[in-house]
């Protein structure tokens, strides 16, 4: 009997290691998500049309008014841009997050269950013991 009690006492601070890891994760510049992986220095890339400025070329007053036209239109279509890109990083965030959270909950849930697998063949195996 008393040697059931000093291994049940030995797993605890297997299990309490292994709830330990799972609540403080070391630090590094993250996973992968697909084929890549993330870090700071990841590049992301919006799918939206960015304007070209325009040529300015000013030499009477037309060509003045003709310019200040061409600005007015790359400021409108540099603002459309700005939308763009504001709101795919939004979506792509939101996306990059649930594919992590649930990356995350799937390998938790798959240690958990290997801890409690292990567990359970350790406990069903204390009968040699006795």
């Amino acid at each position: 009997m008393h040697r059931t009690s000093k291994n049940t006492n030995q797993v605890k601070p297997v299990l309490l290691a292994v709830v330990f890891l799972l609540m403080f994760p070391s630090i590094s510049f993250g996973g992968s998500l697909g084929y890549g992986n993330l870090s700071p220095y990841s590049e992301w890339e919006p799918d939206c049309y960015k304007p070209d400025p325009p040529s300015i070329s000013v030499y009477d007053r037309y060509s003045f008014n003709s310019a200040v036209d061409e600005f007015n239109n790359f400021v409108s279509e540099a603002s459309d841009y700005l939308s763009c890109i504001e709101n795919e990083a939004e979506a792509d965030i939101s996306t990059a997050r649930r594919a992590i959270s649930n990356g995350f909950d799937e390998k938790q849930s798959e240690i958990i269950d290997e801890v409690e697998s292990v567990k359970s063949e350790l406990q069903s195996a204390r009968y040699l013991i006795d």
